[in-house]
Formats: structure tokens, C-alpha cells, sequence
């Protein structure tokens, strides 16, 4: 009688130790209770900055490959990974996938032209957009590229990453591109389909070639004399 008791102690005890083992989800379903520990990320990061264009979607002409054209899309251009994001007809949001070769758009008081498909440079392939400052048969191209810190502050569980855009300009003309910092030689390198004509232009104005007034007005000349 003695070990019958035990006994029946014993299976009592052990289906209550397996009911309190399981968890109750809604709906009366059960998931038995695993051993783990609180996933705790590696980071938790805020942004300062951004590596948009600009943080609103803005209007847009999409000129892809062709040349067809892509009207009445509003856009955010990413320039650091160079995606072009659009909003679809039902409000979802998309990623271009077509070969977009110029990007148009408008802002309230500006239009901004984006092209791509130069030859690499300072690592920059054919897919980077460049912000177009001059364009005609030589270009002046604007860069756009990050320099990034992460900091924390006393006793925060943030960490922080300050994104800051850093502009370079380059030229391309006659199939080749080239940094712009130098001044002159660069562009008579550039240029040197009228180098003599360039050259003596730049010595009438008196012009360093160190500043981007400077390199506009040098190839607003030069597409003046190819015209």
C-alpha cells in the first residue's frame, strides 16, 4: 500500500513539474518552454546625417538606357549606394531595377541632373551617379561620398554614426574622366584636343584652376569652341 502511494506521489509530481514547463499562447495552444537567454543586438546604432539626396521623395524624370523616359515619379536617391526608391501606383515602395542613366529632379526653387556610366575612377565604377554641373561635350562632374564616425556617448547604449557628405569634382571629356585638384594640367590633360586654345584662355583670365568657378567657366569655353 505504501509503494502504491509513492508511486502515485511520484506521476503527480511529474505532471505538474511538465504542465509548469509550458507556456500558454493565445488561442489554448501550447509551446514547450525552451532554454535560452535575452538576445541583446551587437549595436544599437543611430544615424546623424543621411545618404539620401534628400530625405523627401521629390518628382523625377528616369531616363534609362534607351533614352526612354520615366515622368511623374516621385523619388528618394540614395548616394551612397546609388538606388534610385519610388513610390508604385498603390503606395508600396519600390527599387528601380532598370538601367537608369539620368536622373532629373526637381526640387521648388531647382533642377538636379545625375548621370552615370563613366569610366572608373578612385573607385567609382559605372554604376556611381555624378551630380552634372556643366554638361556639353566635356563635363564637369560633381561626386558625392561619405566620410562616417561612430561614437557613444557616457554611459548610453547608443552608439551613433555621423554621416557627412564630402563633394569632389571630376571632368569627363573624349571618353576619359579625371579628378579635378590640381589645377590647370589636369585640365589641359583633359582637354588637350584644344590644349593651345585652353592653355591661353586661362592665362587672358588670370584663372588658378583651384576653385569650381573656375573650372565652370573653363568648360563653358571649351564646349564653346566644340560647338
Amino acid at each position: 500500500m505504501l509503494s502504491r502511494c509513492l508511486l502515485l506521489a511520484l506521476v503527480f509530481s511529474c505532471l505538474v513539474a511538465t504542465a509548469q514547463s509550458q507556456i500558454n499562447v493565445g488561442g489554448g495552444q501550447n509551446l514547450q518552454a525552451l532554454n535560452g537567454a535575452p538576445l541583446t543586438p551587437d549595436k544599437v546604432l543611430a544615424l546623424q546625417g543621411s545618404y539620401f539626396f534628400n530625405d523627401e521623395f521629390l518628382p523625377a524624370i528616369l531616363v534609362d538606357a534607351s533614352g526612354k523616359e520615366y515622368k511623374d515619379k516621385k523619388i528618394k536617391f540614395n548616394l551612397k549606394s546609388n538606388i534610385i526608391y519610388y513610390t508604385d501606383w498603390d503606395g508600396k515602395l519600390m527599387q528601380a531595377t532598370t538601367d537608369i542613366r539620368k536622373l532629373i529632379i526637381t526640387e521648388a526653387d531647382k533642377t538636379t541632373v545625375f548621370e552615370n556610366f563613366f569610366p572608373s575612377i578612385d573607385g567609382l565604377d559605372a554604376g556611381t551617379y555624378y551630380k552634372v554641373i556643366i554638361n556639353g561635350s566635356a563635363k564637369l562632374l560633381l561626386s558625392t561620398q561619405f566620410s562616417e564616425a561612430e561614437y557613444k556617448e557616457f554611459n548610453s547604449a547608443v552608439t551613433t554614426k555621423r554621416v557627412d557628405k564630402v563633394y569632389q569634382l571630376y571632368g569627363a571629356a573624349n571618353g576619359n574622366i579625371k579628378k579635378l585638384t590640381k589645377g590647370e594640367t589636369e585640365l589641359l590633360e583633359l582637354l588637350k584636343d584644344k590644349s593651345a586654345e585652353i592653355g591661353a584662355f586661362i592665362k587672358q583670365n588670370g584663372l588658378k584652376c583651384r576653385k569650381q568657378s573656375d573650372y565652370e567657366t573653363v568648360f563653358n569655353y571649351y564646349n564653346g569652341l566644340k560647338k
